[in-house]
């Protein structure tokens, strides 16, 4: 399939059939026998290149470099200016994707672990964060106690260290809102791991392990 041009014209029908490819992988994820819905299937080309085209339209008005002025530190655009077409197109496909972005989150809060996998397995990025909030997937299912949805994304979470805007680990949320000492235990085991392979902190503000 040839990589997806997109136009304000044709952005629409193309996250439509995004979304229909999405409810069709739900539903044959659904039909697997359990033993085999713990392995991802490899997302298919078209998704590929239609999650790359629309990440890449969005990031063309949201990219930003540093210049430095005498008197203060300032943004401009990167690289080039953009005209009014690709701009508004940017601007669209922006919100598209933060739409996408919202499904997702929301499938993880509510427990839809099928529709979980099916975003991850038609290429939506699995560590999404909320522009405003930075929550991910794996927050979201942290503080709703949602188990099938954790269960789903810590197999394949690339970093336990992200933090949402107000600093705080899924780990923090599983116990705080999701009241899962359980899950909390099991995140914070994997964050303490991230944290000894990268040398980073994995400092929490809302609570302490009990030291083994």
């Amino acid at each position: 399939m040839a990589v997806p041009i997109l136009t304000l014209e044709t952005l629409a029908d193309h996250v439509a059939e995004y979304r229909r490819r999405i409810e069709q992988r739900r539903a044959a994820i659904a039909s697997r026998p359990h033993q085999k819905r713990f392995v991802l299937s490899a997302p298919p080309q078209d998704s590929k290149d239609f999650m790359d085209a629309l990440s890449d339209a969005a990031r063309t008005v949201s990219d930003r470099v540093f210049s430095s002025s005498d008197d203060a530190t300032r943004f401009r655009p990167h690289m080039f200016d953009l005209t009014a077409a690709q701009e508004a197109l940017g601007h669209a496909c922006q919100r598209e994707r933060s739409r996408l972005g919202r499904a997702f989150i929301e499938a993880a809060r509510g427990g839809d672990g099928n529709l979980v996998r099916a975003f991850i397995e038609e290429a939506f990025p699995i560590d999404y964060a909320d522009p405003r909030t930075r929550e991910t997937a794996l927050h979201a299912a942290a503080g709703s106690r949602a188990r099938r949805s954790v269960r789903v994304l810590v197999q394949h979470w690339p970093d336990f260290l992200i933090r949402d805007r107000q600093g705080r680990l899924a780990s923090e949320l599983a116990y705080l809102y999701g009241e899962d000492p359980a899950m909390a235990h099991m995140l914070g085991i994997k964050e303490r791991k991230d944290a000894n392979a990268t040398g980073r902190k994995a400092a929490r503000r809302l609570f302490r392990f009990p030291a083994p």
